[in-house]
């Protein structure tokens, strides 16, 4: 057994004890004990020489931290097992008006929002919203689909979901929008559709996920496989990052890259009428400020290189994630995709430079996160999905790149009603050019303040050296024995807090 499941036997384990009852207690016990029995045969396998540097816990750090364990987990029992109706009352009011309908149109960079009949999504657990709708541990494991910022379909704009699908379906109408995700289960489950986005994927299942969605079209009965606009949306990457200071080839950045583009490969020789977004990977180590309560803990579960303590563990990571992002503008640099009129993969950048949000006190916005500290919750879904439709209907060269709380809806221009593409973004670009050089020449010498237009294109990086390692076979092994033994105790802890507030009735055996 690795450390890493070890440590998430033990989260899940703790997470679920205030809500065992009877016979299943005893096995949830069992489970603590054999955790604590595998700590101790690994700490008596290990040589003298690094025995002797497995660091010791203290007493007062053991009780600091069962003690925050258990109010952690009994604050959550209050809620235990209910799902919350999403009524943020964030949501930006929709204004925007649909075009008059027409016939598709035959090229890709004349496509309107009103054209698109398929949407689908690839990537990960944010793409399969894990945790999205969860009120506590207990049940952040669920995958809510029909609220995903890229590829959801659950209930409307109206009632409070915002996503692509609810957004185009202000063009489209219900009936005509097919492949979006509804209400909650696995990427197999029959509400799932063309989400394909699969909780732990890294860029190496990208081409995976592109074969599976190909299947999926064209075995989809209400799908013109031919004759329908399809929008696709990919963002990978959290995962690699999020483990990329452990070493392994499939995190180097150039790898990484690969990956995507052998998936984007696939669908370009095998499905026609496709706009493809791919959205910029984020920024995993500015998660570090969220550590307060449990976070600590359950960030070195899902994100430990992003979060390290040591500043220059998350500096390497910030610096992969530039490289990552280099890499994935320098894809579509090559202009391979340019050859067809019915294919186009546009990067939205949106989460290139976003920050955590934060409330007026300058501390994070726990809101946006599901009780793990680390995915969407369904609120930060909602900013998601306005930022990419922001993104889609902003010229190549002038789109944001962050996002930040209170964003309103754009829409589209009487004079420019489609996607933005590399090829229909040119005239647009210049125009702004235009418009500012106009301006510049209007001001006084010598003033600083004209905006400037960005780059229409911008150069990659083909850079693929990893952050330094920062943890060896002795050290995983020595924070094995550590969670391990502290699951023991705080386990414990809470089961007997539970007994004298009669909480528990232990069942010794079946007597019926």
């Amino acid at each position: 057994m690795t450390s890493a499941a070890v440590r998430a036997i033990c989260i899940l384990t703790l997470a679920r004890l205030p809500r065992q009852k009877s016979t299943r207690t005893r096995y949830t016990m069992k489970l603590l004990w054999v955790v604590a029995a595998l700590a101790a045969l690994g700490l008596l396998a290990m040589p003298a020489a690094v025995r002797a540097d497995v660091p010791v816990l203290d007493q007062a750090t053991l009780d600091r931290v069962v003690a925050e364990v258990g109010e952690a987990a009994a604050a959550q029992e209050v809620n235990a097992g209910a799902e919350e109706t999403h009524v943020s009352g964030d949501e930006p009011p929709f204004w925007c008006t649909p075009g008059e309908p027409g016939p598709a149109p035959t090229s890709v960079h004349k496509l309107r929002p009103e054209d698109v009949r398929v949407v689908a999504a690839m990537g990960d657990s944010i793409t399969a919203a894990f945790g999205a709708k969860a009120s506590s541990l207990l049940n952040v494991l669920g995958e809510w689909r029909g609220v995903s910022w890229s590829i959801g379909g659950d209930k409307s704009l109206e009632e409070g979901v915002v996503t692509l699908p609810n957004i185009l379906r202000k063009f489209t109408g219900d009936a005509q929008l097919k492949g979006a995700s509804t209400g909650k289960g696995g990427p197999s489950s029959k509400g799932a559709h063309f989400n394909v986005a699969v909780s732990g994927a890294i860029a190496r299942d990208m081409p995976s996920q592109a074969r599976t969605l190909v299947e999926k079209l064209k075995g989809d009965a209400d799908v013109d496989f031919e004759n329908d606009w399809k929008v696709v949306t990919m963002w990978i990457g959290g995962n690699d990052l999020c483990a990329v200071c452990k070493g392994g080839e499939d995190h180097f950045a150039k790898v990484y890259a690969d990956y995507i583009e052998e998936a984007l490969d696939i669908l370009d020789q095998n499905v026609p009428r496709i706009f493809i977004n791919l959205v910029l990977i984020l920024d995993v180590s500015r998660l570090y400020p969220v550590h307060d309560g449990l976070c600590d803990l359950l960030h070195s579960f899902v994100c430990s290189c992003g979060t390290d303590k040591d500043q220059s563990v998350r500096e390497s990571v910030a610096e992969m994630t530039l490289k990552y992002q280099e890499l994935t503008n320098e894809i579509l640099n090559k202009g391979k995709y340019e050859d067809r009129d019915d294919f186009t993969v546009v990067v939205q950048p949106f989460f290139e430079y976003t920050d955590v949000p934060a409330k007026s006190d300058g501390k994070p916005d726990r809101s946006y996160f599901a009780p793990d500290c680390f995915h969407f919750a369904e609120k930060a879904h909602d900013a998601a999905a306005v930022a990419l439709w922001n993104n889609m209907i902003e010229p190549i060269g002038m789109k944001r790149t962050s996002w930040s709380p209170g964003e309103q809806f754009e829409c589209p221009g009487k004079e420019h009603p489609y996607f933005y593409t590399k090829k229909n973004s040119v005239a647009a670009v210049q125009a702004a050019k235009e418009a500012a050089t106009a301006a510049a020449a209007t001001k006084k010498a010598g003033d600083s303040d004209v905006p400037l237009v960005e780059e229409l294109f911008a150069e990659g990086s083909n850079d693929t050296a990893l952050p330094p390692k920062h943890n060896s076979s002795s050290t995983v092994l020595a924070v094995t024995i550590s969670v391990g033994s502290v699951c023991v105790l705080a386990g414990v802890a809470l089961l007997v807090r539970r007994n004298k507030r009669g909480g528990y009735q232990a069942v010794a055996e079946d007597s019926s």
